[in-house]
């Protein structure tokens, strides 16, 4: 794919101007709240998962591919699905820095029900040094924008 570079071009081929990549895991999170390297905003992540998982931006077995990986995901279970019902469907990709600013985010793709359009929710944190990620804060963030969206 080209490493980090490559990463934020194929970002702009889904219209995504904010998003970049400059480092390699784990390197990638050290982070503090003037980075300029390795970043990205909700708006810019969520609609790069929307093209990416209801779009076509991807060659439909890539997609489908794609969905079954966040599906699987189990590392969200304490963030975006806690905060919705156990019934709908939500495949999710988190992320936690390890600077000590107890930064955390989750990005999901959501069917509140079979053959229900499907929301996308992208939702970043971060803390005060020396605070953990707050995980609750995410969850009834998850609640807030599916109550706001009437899906609750």
């Amino acid at each position: 794919m080209g490493g980090p570079a490559g990463l934020t071009r194929y970002f702009r081929t889904l219209k995504d101007p904010i998003s970049r990549m400059d480092r390699r895991h784990p390197q990638l999170n050290d982070w503090t709240p003037k980075e300029k390297r390795d970043t990205t905003t909700p708006v810019a992540i969520g609609g790069d998962l929307r093209v990416l998982t209801t779009g076509q931006a991807l060659h439909a077995k890539d997609r489908e591919q794609l969905i079954v990986w966040l599906l699987a995901s189990k590392t969200g279970a304490e963030r975006i699905r806690a905060g919705l019902p156990k019934t709908w469907t939500i495949g999710d990709k988190t992320g936690t820095n390890s600077d000590g600013f107890g930064g955390g985010n989750d990005i999901a793709v959501i069917w509140p029900e079979k053959g229900a359009a499907p929301l996308i929710m992208a939702i970043y944190t971060h803390r005060t040094p020396g605070l953990a990620t707050d995980n609750k804060t995410i969850a009834k963030t998850a609640t807030i924008l599916a109550r706001g969206l009437g899906k609750l």
